[in-house]
């Protein structure tokens, strides 16, 4: 399947990709998660053919594709804007892949409505683009990648330009949709919650490389640096040393853990949930904000030791939880307590 070896794209002196390695499986959904300015869109280009390759190869069942002009590659390319035509009704912009393939006709049509019924848009082929809602043109989009029937369909932050609200819906519609076309999938995101949400396996990208590739579950529960854990939002990160009762020894104080730490992960990473508030706690602090989250609130704690950064805290239940202001303290359910390297710099 798809398989890039040592990809690098320049801009002069600045790497936009540099040396990425990945491989895809045949029906596998990869989720491409970052920060704006890491590289996301430019591996999306690179793959589709858009962007010349500096170095290494892009490669599909064994074959370079350097010769390979983007229309010959038969990959399906979903961009942000949706890039639809005001001109064209729904099937004009469904077919225009179809038209460029000189598609007969009939089989034309077959195919128009095959994936409008997919993507829930049965019947709205007439339609102006400017009768549709924001979710209605994504699917059109969508349905557009779709119908020339790719081997791999890519798609760059799909719901980006849509209201948390119908990104939620339309996230659970694309997941159900990805699982029935079978077909292997790239998806570009810098949200968190569609990554997790849409992706076999999501790989973290960060100033054009890739950080991690891991599972959701490993990503969540087993951030491997510094710099991913953040970007999932855990901050409860702090370098420590090492008593002679086996602690952790931070700014925070002395903290339980769960085994020995490794030599060569330097920083200790308290999960949220972890932190526990109790009377007894050794960790004492003032409670600078409190929010309602559902099933559990989220505390951001101010602990009073002198230097010691901020924890956020996810405290179990609804009831009785501390306002702001308020004295606190906590205890570490050391099973919540990681090791982490540091990231590399870049």
């Amino acid at each position: 399947m798809l398989r890039l070896v040592d990809a690098s794209v320049r801009y002069g002196s600045f790497a936009a990709l540099d040396d990425v390695s990945l491989e895809l499986g045949a029906r596998e959904r990869l989720a491409v998660l970052g920060p704006s300015g890491s590289g996301k869109s430019t591996l999306l280009r690179a793959i589709a053919g858009l962007q010349p390759l500096a170095g290494g190869r892009v490669e599909w069942d064994g074959h370079d594709l350097a010769a390979t002009p983007p229309h010959r590659r038969e990959f399906g390319l979903m961009f942000q804007d949706y890039a639809l035509f005001p001109h064209r009704d729904v099937r004009g912009n469904v077919a225009f892949g179809l038209e460029m393939s000189a598609v007969a006709h009939v089989a034309l049509d077959e195919r128009v409505d095959e994936v409008l019924a997919l993507v829930g848009l049965s019947g709205y082929q007439r339609r102006r683009i400017d009768q549709l809602s924001g979710g209605e043109q994504q699917r059109v989009a969508l349905a557009r990648a779709l119908a020339p029937t790719p081997r791999l369909l890519m798609l760059d932050e799909p719901l980006g330009a849509l209201d948390r609200t119908l990104r939620g819906r339309l996230l659970d519609e694309l997941a159900t949709t990805f699982a029935a076309l079978g077909l292997p999938i790239i998806y570009v995101t810098h949200d968190q919650e569609e990554a997790l949400a849409v992706g076999d396996r999501v790989a973290v990208m960060r100033a054009g490389r890739i950080e991690a590739v891991l599972t959701p579950r490993e990503l969540w529960h087993s951030p491997p640096t510094e710099f991913v854990a953040r970007f999932m939002g855990l901050d409860n990160i702090a370098p420590y040393t090492l008593d002679d009762q086996g602690r952790a020894v931070t700014a925070w104080g002395a903290l339980p853990l769960p085994a020995a730490p490794p030599a060569e992960r330097p920083l200790i990473l308290v999960r949220p949930e972890s932190l526990v508030p109790d009377a007894g706690g050794p960790i004492a602090g003032v409670v600078e904000a409190r929010t309602f989250r559902g099933d559990h609130t989220s505390l951001v704690v101010r602990p009073e030791a002198d230097g010691a950064p901020p924890l956020e805290v996810h405290a179990a239940g609804t009831d009785r939880q501390p306002s702001v202001g308020d004295s606190i303290r906590l205890r570490v359910d050391p099973a919540g307590v990681l090791f982490l390297p540091r990231s590399p710099t870049g």
